[in-house]
């Protein structure tokens, strides 16, 4: 199996149809630069370009870890192969101004962590084409909580992922950190990810690595994303969702609504542009409920935007932007 089947992505940027991914982890256990130490270790470089770093890239899929030009020979790229691009190439659709890995002029200026303008998705099988997101537009300020809500199929999912940069819109414009998704390869995608974008599963346990104590499970998080926080930063972060004294605490230790806490505290380590989160109340009970978005809401003090999907009315309720989809298409934001 491809190191992308692996990674919840398809082997090619062409995009996918619905069972493209594993369906028990749609987002790939990577979407949020977190892995679990039962996973295959993959480079941790985050340049789009590191050598060692699998994926398909606009040119096509690399194949068994073989690139264009030759074959890697222990990991290492043969000279004469696919020609890097050059610094400030255009990679998104023409005319639409975004070079690769380069913040657009205005973005950060005007308060935007993410932002889609005129999104569609569409998943082609070998008989149809499924329109799953139809001109989608929406801001996700940083420092704030967004709530994507509707019925299941109304393309939630959809734009969780693209949002997540595990995929990539078919039309339209999607912006994170300043940075066009869609013109960005597999390779860019997961380096974008690696430092810009953070991810929380809906079950506690899948956001964290078992063996680790609290206080670790953060450090490493940080290291991840590129960042390597002190014994202070670690404390603050804790002690700001109210996991100080579990600091030395396994998860098998941690109540369910502690290790949903635990996760988001990982999340916003190193502070990403957004962190995003799929129904990360689903599994836990009211009261576990209510403390992990108030752990939510005092992290928006960090400058993170919070991109929730859930059909929790508390969810809603704690949110300071609502996006309701239905059949794909916007029906109500504010």
């Amino acid at each position: 199996m491809a190191r992308e089947e692996l990674l919840g992505e398809p082997a090619d940027d062409r995009p996918a149809a619905p069972g493209g991914y594993r369906p028990d982890d749609p987002y790939g256990r990577y979407a949020h630069g977190y892995r679990a130490a039962t996973e295959p270790a993959f480079d941790l470089d985050p340049r789009p370009d590191a050598p060692g770093v699998d994926g398909a890239d606009q040119g096509g899929a690399d194949q068994g870890g073989a690139d264009q030009g030759g074959t890697d020979q222990g990991g290492a790229r043969r000279r004469g192969g696919r020609r890097k691009r050059p610094t400030g190439t255009r990679t998104g659709p023409p005319g639409d101004g975004a070079p690769e890995g380069v913040a657009a002029e205005g973005v950060a200026a005007k308060g935007v962590a993410a932002l889609c303008r005129g999104v569609g998705k569409v998943y082609v099988t070998e008989d149809e084409e499924v329109d799953a997101l139809s001109a989608v537009d929406m801001d996700f300020p940083p420092a704030t909580v967004s709530a994507i809500v509707g019925p299941s199929g109304s393309g939630k999912s959809s734009l969780l992922r693209i949002l997540a940069c595990v995929d990539r819109p078919t039309t339209g414009s999607v912006r994170i950190a300043g940075t066009e998704v869609a013109g960005l390869g597999a390779r860019g995608r997961r380096a974008l990810r690696r430092t810009t974008v953070a991810y929380v599963f809906q079950n506690p346990m899948d956001n964290l690595v078992e063996y680790l104590d609290a206080a670790a499970q953060v450090r490493l998080a940080g290291r991840l994303r590129g960042t390597r926080p002190d014994r202070d930063e670690v404390d603050r972060l804790l002690r700001l969702l109210g996991l100080d004294h579990r600091a030395g605490h396994r998860p098998a230790q941690l109540s369910g609504g502690e290790q949903q806490r635990l996760a988001f505290a990982c999340a916003a380590v190193g502070r990403p542009a957004i962190v995003v989160a799929d129904e990360p109340t689903a599994e836990l009970d009211s009261a576990s409920a209510d403390r992990v978005l108030a752990a939510v809401r005092d992290l928006t003090g960090e400058g993170v935007a919070f991109i929730l999907s859930s059909h929790d009315p508390r969810v809603t309720s704690a949110a300071d932007h609502l996006l309701r989809l239905d059949h794909g298409r916007v029906v109500e934001s504010w």
